[in-house]
């Protein structure tokens, strides 16, 4: 009589009559037959080995017994037969079994690709929220039992309340991770004999995009109007940008640039009521690229005079990404001074000057004047299009030539 105990499949006997692993005890015993059964019986088995399937010549073991009954294994995974046949205490011989089987005790092999953002620094493993880990797993060659199926697990770990998982999936399947943390993911697949394989990996889930930061250095104006805010820069003006990794699971920043387009004026005319932003101006043109080195800090300028978009763009390494954008009016143009003598006034030609050469300067009409200290003298400045600033000062200064 022979039993075949847990992790065991029938076969269909066409030749395959069992699939087990090392572990499957296969225990057999005697029956002594009637009418007059001596009992005392003996068992007898013995293992072959096939090296590739069931052709060809198998090797044999020795032939092993044991009184009345056994409990025996298979020692390594290959084609295999096994045969075995009873005595009773008198030497009668009972019919020799012959069964089939494969042995098998690999595991099944898990694979994981990890489609989406993914950056591996210091051997650890970055992604984004977005990130999918396609799991499979195969039962292997040269004895594969397949019917694999599997539970997969996670732990946030500085969260006690965070996890999921699945149990007895179907291999292939799609993992994904909600929370941005440090997730441990253990992966556990069996096949139909409960080989089983463990699969246990951190990933740090990095879903933050990058801080940017922005200020001017001078020069540097701004107003408020009745209806509007802007801001003026020269091309002479610094312009500093800042870059932060923020979050608290770090990727690390992969890019940082930025780019100056001349746009319409009425994006740099920040109105309470908003119609048109600067958020909807579109930039064009080449990036810049800023070193690595200067992430944290760097510096750059916007050249032509005209209302320009100001972006700078961070990507992180699970390529995230966040663009800063901010519209200033360019003005280099300097003011127009203007000068009005009123009377009572007559021209000067500047020859009798004491401590000035004027006769050229005063050879220009309306430069020079003799005057009373009763005449009013006025004094403006005009900002040029095509972006003035306005808010001029005026600066002047009065010299003596000689005494009166």
């Amino acid at each position: 009589v022979k039993r075949v105990g847990q992790n065991s499949i029938p076969g269909d006997g066409n030749p395959i009559d069992w699939y087990v692993n090392i572990q499957t005890p296969i225990y057999l015993s005697c029956a002594d037959q009637g009418p007059h059964p001596v009992d005392q019986s003996t068992v007898h088995w013995r293992f072959s080995f096939w090296p590739q399937g069931f052709t060809g010549e198998p090797t044999y073991s020795e032939w092993d017994s044991a009184p009345g009954e056994a409990t025996v294994y298979f020692k390594e995974d290959s084609w295999h037969d096994l045969e075995y046949y009873c005595t009773d205490a008198l030497g009668n011989t009972g019919v020799t079994d012959l069964e089939y089987f494969i042995v098998d005790t690999k595991a099944p092999e898990i694979k994981k690709e990890i489609i989406g953002p993914k950056y591996v620094k210091d051997e650890k493993t970055y992604i984004d929220g977005v990130t999918e880990i396609h799991v499979n797993a195969v039962d292997p060659e040269p004895h594969p039992i397949n019917g694999v199926i599997c539970d997969w697990s996670y732990e946030v770990l500085d969260d006690d309340d965070a996890n999921g998982g699945d149990k007895d999936i179907t291999p292939p399947f799609i993992i994904n991770f909600p929370e941005e943390s440090e997730h441990e993911l253990t992966i556990i697949c069996r096949d139909a004999l409960g080989n089983e394989v463990r699969d246990v990996e951190i990933f740090f889930v990095d879903k933050t995009p990058p801080g940017i930061k922005k200020r001017y250095g001078e020069p540097y104006f701004s107003d408020q109007f009745e209806d509007y805010l802007a801001e003026w820069i020269s091309s002479e003006t610094p312009i500093f940008g800042f870059v932060s990794d923020d979050g608290e699971h770090k990727s690390g920043i992969a890019e940082v640039k930025y780019r100056t387009t001349v746009v319409d004026d009425e994006f740099c005319r920040y109105r309470e009521k908003e119609e048109i932003t600067c958020e909807d101006a579109i930039g064009k043109g080449d990036w810049n690229y800023v070193d690595p080195e200067d992430f944290d800090e760097f510096e750059f300028n916007a050249e032509k005079e005209s209302c320009h978009l100001i972006e700078i763009m961070a990507t992180d390494n699970v390529d995230k990404s966040r663009t800063h954008k901010q519209c200033a009016f360019v003005d280099n143009s300097p003011p127009t001074p203007l000068k009005e003598v009123d009377e009572p006034k007559e021209p000067w030609d500047g020859l009798d000057a004491h401590f000035y050469d004027l006769k050229e300067f005063c050879s220009i009409e309306g430069n020079c004047w003799k005057v009373t200290l009763d005449t009013p003298i006025s004094m403006t400045c005009t900002d040029p299009d095509p972006h003035p600033v306005d808010h001029e000062t005026i600066y002047f200064m009065v010299g003596l030539d000689g005494d009166d």
